[in-house]
């Protein structure tokens, strides 16, 4: 197995590549060195849903290390996606180690001020390749080092666990009830790497739906004209993807746009009439799962600003981390 290294003297800020295996010391010409060994944990990606292999697969690793006394790159690697650890031989002092999975290339930002303003735009990930992060500070001496990192998906997961029919009005029993698409509007486009949430700077769906190939795969399903007229509970899942959003304030009545909460919509057709069905979610984090219930009583919004009156329909919110863990709130 092969792995492929760069070392960056901070003052040249020049990169010197070799291939080396994973339990290969890349030796830097550098005096008073210690050995830094980086693993990289996945377990943080562990998930208990059946068939969701794809959400924790790693397709590509970077690890960069900065040397936090000049605040530059000392080392860039590539690893191959089976790697669970490294080696390389480093500058004594204080260490930032930093990985990505998934990600874009940055092997050119040798600044870690510069990195901190690099970020993420949700394009970047797909389904099978979804992009994870993970950095820890460690103080390296000449016995050497390890640091384990453990990787986060950057996305937030939203799940619509089913829908159920039970019209208030006996006489909506006998018109067909056909669910067209579900998809999220007020989508948080991107972020920075070091963050758990930042006020993104891209927005995907401003309010309501324009398709892009780029992000469709993430954040929007056609359902091809699902008719419960008959059967009035929709069981199957519908899984998307988006990153975290910090907005809480949610100006539901304004068509003009402002920065605001994520919304997951199903569009439904009652007697040949076009409904939405609009529900705000809260504070999005990333790695989190976001499991909706939608109950639906009456005939929805008209437009998908318009707010979704209490007696429409409600809906339950389940908040719970993206691996093997209890609930971490309550429900919504």
């Amino acid at each position: 197995m092969k792995t492929k290294f760069f070392v960056a003297a901070a003052a040249a800020v020049a990169l010197i590549a070799c291939a080396k295996n994973e339990e290969s010391v890349v030796q830097p010409s550098v005096d008073e060195t210690g050995v830094l060994k980086v693993r990289m944990n996945s377990g943080q990606t562990k998930i208990t849903e059946s068939g969701g292999d794809e959400e924790k697969s790693v397709s590509d690793y970077q690890i960069l290390i900065y040397d936090m006394n000049s605040r530059m790159l000392e080392a860039y690697a590539r690893p191959e996606a089976d790697s669970d650890e490294i080696s390389v031989n480093c500058r004594v002092g204080t260490k930032e180690v930093i990985v990505l999975a998934n990600a874009p290339d940055v092997q050119d930002v040798f600044s870690y001020d510069e990195f901190m303003r690099e970020r993420s735009d949700l394009a970047d990930n797909a389904i099978g390749e979804l992009v994870m992060e993970g950095h820890s500070t460690v103080e390296l001496t000449i016995a050497g080092g390890t640091v384990d990192i453990d990787l986060k998906r950057m996305v937030a997961k939203i799940v619509l666990d089913g829908i159920t029919v039970d019209f208030e009005n006996d006489q909506y029993d006998e018109e067909d009830f056909i669910l067209k698409e579900i998809y999220l509007t007020n989508v948080a486009g991107d972020m920075s790497y070091l963050a758990d949430v930042a006020d993104p700077d891209e927005w995907y769906n401003k309010i309501v739906r324009v398709p892009d190939d780029t992000v469709d795969p993430m954040i929007y399903e056609s359902l091809n004209d699902i008719n419960l007229k008959d059967n009035k509970e929709y069981t199957d899942k519908h899984h998307f993807y988006c990153y975290p959003n910090p907005y809480e304030d949610d100006p539901f009545t304004s068509d003009r746009w402002s920065p605001r909460p994520t919304r997951l919509v199903v569009e439904a057709m009652l007697d040949g009439v076009l409904y939405y069905y609009p529900v705000t979610l809260p504070k999005l984090n990333r790695n989190t799962k976001y499991h909706v219930t939608l109950h639906i009583a009456r005939p929805g919004a008209t437009s998908v600003e318009q707010d979704m009156d209490k007696y429409t329909a409600s809906f339950n919110i389940n908040i719970v981390e993206w691996q093997e863990s209890d609930p971490v709130s309550e429900t919504i």
